[in-house]
């Protein structure tokens, strides 16, 4: 950002939303978004699409990402995987030991990751459509405690600073964030600049995981 303002001369504010709506994003010219949001960004004519120099960069291990259709309207920033963190501990090999752990150790449970994780301790697909399975991975989050990260020695999340991180031999979720610009937006050459300039500097690294599909959340 501070090389694009002493490029260009335009001053960057960035701000942390949470992506659910046309007004939260309207007063902004550049979003950042994770994949299950831009598909709801894309579906309601959020977001404009991106000219063929910005958004036909080069995706590294990726060609076509399933949110966004022949990758039109937005650019991979990041990607990763959520997996096990575990604190002034070693972590354990799986998931399903990992919940076994959490009944008796101060854990970190976020919801939709949670969720997804409890489905891949009975080897499901973070995307499944079996009822059955999400009623029973609801429960097993149900009668666990969570805690706060800052209390907490197990947690699931991205690798944490600090943490021994391990991605359990059931599999992960994989996540990817994705440049976009509103269709609100008023400056939408300084944008593009932005967009490109961080392609040009961004270190994507290949992962292995498990995309959580937009229509999975139904």
């Amino acid at each position: 950002m501070r090389e694009f303002t002493h490029t260009t001369g335009v001053q960057v504010i960035s701000k942390q939303l949470a992506v659910t709506s046309n007004s939260v994003i309207s007063n902004c010219d550049v979003v950042i978004a994770p994949s299950h949001a831009l598909t709801h960004l894309i579906r309601n004519n959020l977001v404009r699409e991106l000219p063929p120099a910005t958004s036909n960069q080069p995706l590294t291990t990726s060609d076509q990402r399933p949110y966004d259709p022949f990758n039109t309207f937005s650019v991979l920033a990041s990607r990763g995987i959520i997996g096990i963190n575990a604190r002034n501990m070693q972590p354990p090999q799986t998931w399903k030991e990992f919940f076994e752990l959490a009944r008796t150790t101060p854990t970190h449970l976020p919801v939709l990751e949670s969720l997804n994780a409890a489905l891949k301790s009975f080897g499901e697909s973070i995307n499944t459509r079996n009822t059955y399975l999400r009623e029973k991975a609801q429960s097993l989050i149900f009668n666990l405690q969570s805690s706060f990260l800052s209390q907490s020695q197990l947690a699931i999340a991205p690798p944490l600073e600090g943490w021994n991180f391990i991605a359990p031999l059931e599999g992960v979720e994989m996540w990817e964030d994705s440049y976009c610009i509103p269709q609100t937006s008023s400056q939408i050459e300084p944008a593009q600049r932005l967009i490109e300039l961080a392609v040009e500097r961004r270190k994507i690294e290949s992962v292995e995981g498990e995309m959580l599909s937009a229509f999975a959340l139904i």
